[in-house]
């Protein structure tokens, strides 16, 4: 910066402005100065080198900062989940922070330990997510006892490394427009009530955050408590098993909740790779239980039969009433086919798509 030049000398009766010149210009220099160094706090406040939403989304979601400036403003600009206010949340469109940028501002397992990122960056495009009306979300495992590496109980609560659970639903708090309603179903019911009761949402996104989020206790492998969610919280345009991970509990979820599905929803399975072995060894992985099939080979069998089979409503419509009790074999994957628009597979993951109303069969496509 150069502000050494001075106005030629001015009559003595004249007043000099050329210092007063040279500080305005010094100033605004500063100021190009201080905003270039705070342009990459903002772009880390997403989550390292993840693209920054545009500066029209920016402006519309990133608090002002206090007046006053120094320590205190900068402080303000690099929160990292305060960027999600209401407003962001409902922007759509290129302007819309990507899925990956709010996975990885949001810590969430997801996309840290897998690669499930490309998946719902297909699936939840704007035209689903952003639809008129919004939609409604069901989430089974909210994630009490994950343990997550980067797990702080020292941060401020502003700070997602302060949870050890809900990850997931802040993700989808913030991802999701506020015309979406998010619920949770988790098994450990003391860790919903102190989740609850310490409330990490608020000061993490906004208030009233609460006004479209709800939790339930209850375990997978129990119906009627599936049902009183699905009965209170639905129905749901999405349901996503990031649960017990077992093959009873991912095939029996499945039974019970996918005929319950709006017309043309997701059915997400999560950790298909407890399907697999277990590391390697030549046995099945622990996660098979007492079942003779896995939740990836019902799949499979599941989408082996879309497309083939009647045309007819089901005989039964809603939730499957007959237990799977004893060795599960492939129970009820017909009457499921019959209502599968298609089935798509992802690292470790599967979705199931639901015909549209009044579709059934090979008319559902």
């Amino acid at each position: 910066m150069k502000a050494t030049a001075r106005a030629p000398p001015r009559a003595a009766a004249e007043p000099s402005v050329a210092p007063t010149r040279a500080l305005t210009l010094c100033a605004a220099a500063a100021l190009v100065v201080a905003a270039t160094a705070l342009a990459p706090l903002l772009a880390l406040a997403l989550a390292g080198a993840v693209r920054a939403p545009s500066p029209a989304a920016a402006s519309a979601s990133v608090p002002a900062p206090a007046r006053g400036g120094g320590a205190a403003a900068a402080a303000a600009a690099a929160a990292p989940a305060r960027r999600y206010a209401p407003e962001d949340a409902a922007a759509c469109g290129p302007a819309a922070a990507p899925f990956t940028a709010v996975c990885n501002a949001m810590r969430s397992d997801k996309c840290a330990h897998h690669t499930y990122q490309h998946a719902y960056t297909r699936l939840l495009r704007d035209e689903l997510r952003c639809r008129a009306g919004g939609g409604r979300l069901l989430e089974i495992g909210l994630g009490c006892g994950m343990q997550y590496d980067d797990h702080d109980a020292s941060a401020p609560r502003t700070d997602v490394r302060s949870l050890d659970e809900g990850r997931s639903l802040v993700l989808w708090l913030a991802f999701l427009p506020r015309a979406w309603h998010v619920a949770m179903f988790e098994v450990n019911a003391e860790c919903v009530a102190a989740f609850r009761a310490r409330d990490p949402l608020t000061p993490l996104l906004y208030e009233g955050v609460w006004d479209r989020a709800a939790l339930f206790a209850g375990s997978q492998l129990d119906a009627a408590a599936l049902l009183r969610a699905e009965r209170e919280a639905g129905p749901f345009d999405i349901v996503i098993d990031d649960g017990g991970h077992s093959m009873a509990m991912q095939i029996r979820t499945l039974i019970v909740l996918f005929p319950l599905l709006a017309p043309g929803g997701l059915y997400i399975i999560e950790d298909l790779g407890t399907s697999g072995h277990w590391q390697g060894a030549p046995g099945p992985h622990p996660m098979w239980d007492d079942y003779e099939v896995t939740a990836m080979a019902y799949v499979q069998h599941i989408a082996s039969l879309v497309g083939e089979v009647s045309t007819q409503p089901p005989r039964v419509t809603g939730p499957f009433g007959a237990p799977l009790g004893g060795p599960a074999k492939m129970e009820h994957a017909v009457e499921i086919a019959n209502m599968t628009a298609s089935v798509e597979c992802y690292t470790q993951l599967c979705v199931l798509r639901k015909c549209p109303a009044g579709k059934f069969g090979s008319a559902c496509g």
